[in-house]
C-alpha cells in the first residue's frame, strides 16, 4: 500500500488499470478559488503562480504524458473523475459518504453504519477505500451499468448520505492529497480493481429521496482514448 501513497504510482495505477484520467490538485491555494464541477484542477507555475485545469477534455480522454510531467512537477495532489466505460466496459464509482451531524448523531453511529454496510455486503471488503481529511469514507466499486443518479442513501428513509461520484464529470481527490487542514487522503485498504457489480442497489445504495440535480449532462462516451502527444 505504501507504493500506491506516491503520486506517480498513482497516476500509473489510474491511466493502466481504471482507465481513469489523474488531474493535478493544489490544495494549498483552494481557498483562493472557486470551485466547480467543471474547472477546479490547478497546478503551480514555476513562478509560485497557479492556474486552472479543466476537467472537460478529459471526461473523454487520458492526459498525455507532457501534460502529467507539466501538472506534477510541483504538485503532488492528485484527482480524478468518475464514470466511464472504460476498456473493460466499466464505469469506475467512488461512493462519497459524508459524516454530517444531521445524518449520524456521533463520529461512533457513522463508523457503526458503516460497519453494518460491510457486514451486509462484505463484497465491499475487498473493494479499494480510503479515509477524506472531514473523517469521511470513500468506496471504490466498478459498475457494469451506469447510474443516472448523484445523491444517495444506504437507509430505508432514502435521507441523503453522500453522492455516488460513477458519471463522467464526478471528482474526487485521492490519496496522498493533503486537505486544507493539513491531514491528507489516506488509503484504508488497497487493491488494484475494484470488485465488479451490476448496479448501486446490489450492494445497498440506493437513490436519495432528495435528489441533487448537476449542471453537468449525463454523457454517453466510448471508452477513454489515450490522447496523441
Amino acid at each position: 500500500m505504501s507504493d500506491i501513497n506516491q503520486a506517480p504510482q498513482t497516476i500509473d495505477w489510474l491511466h493502466n488499470c481504471l482507465g481513469r484520467p489523474a488531474l493535478p490538485e493544489s490544495q494549498g491555494m483552494r481557498g483562493g478559488l472557486r470551485r466547480s464541477r467543471r474547472q477546479s484542477a490547478c497546478l503551480d507555475k514555476p513562478e509560485g503562480k497557479a492556474v486552472k485545469v479543466s476537467w472537460k477534455p478529459y471526461q473523454k480522454q487520458l492526459p498525455t504524458q507532457a501534460n502529467l510531467g507539466k501538472w506534477f512537477a510541483r504538485t503532488t495532489g492528485i484527482g480524478t473523475l468518475g464514470g466511464g466505460p472504460n476498456i473493460q466496459g466499466h464505469y469506475i464509482a467512488f461512493v462519497d459518504l459524508d459524516r454530517k451531524e444531521k445524518v449520524f448523531s456521533s463520529p461512533q453511529a457513522f463508523e457503526a453504519r458503516l460497519e453494518q454496510w460491510f457486514n451486509d455486503y462484505p463484497l465491499l471488503n475487498v473493494a479499494p477505500r480510503f479515509r477524506t481529511p472531514s473523517s469521511g469514507y470513500r468506496v471504490i466499486l466498478a459498475f457494469t451499468e451506469e447510474p443516472d443518479w448523484t445523491a444517495f442513501s444506504l437507509d430505508r428513509d432514502r435521507s441523503r448520505m453522500g453522492e455516488l461520484l460513477a458519471r463522467n464529470g464526478g471528482h474526487t481527490l485521492l490519496p496522498p492529497t493533503v486537505g486544507t487542514n493539513g491531514i491528507p487522503y489516506r488509503w484504508e485498504y488497497f487493491v488494484a480493481y475494484p470488485p465488479t457489480v451490476a448496479k448501486p442497489e446490489d450492494v445497498g445504495i440506493a437513490q436519495a429521496k432528495n435528489r441533487l440535480h448537476w449542471t453537468v449532462p449525463a454523457l454517453s462516451t466510448p471508452a477513454l482514448r489515450r490522447s496523441v502527444e
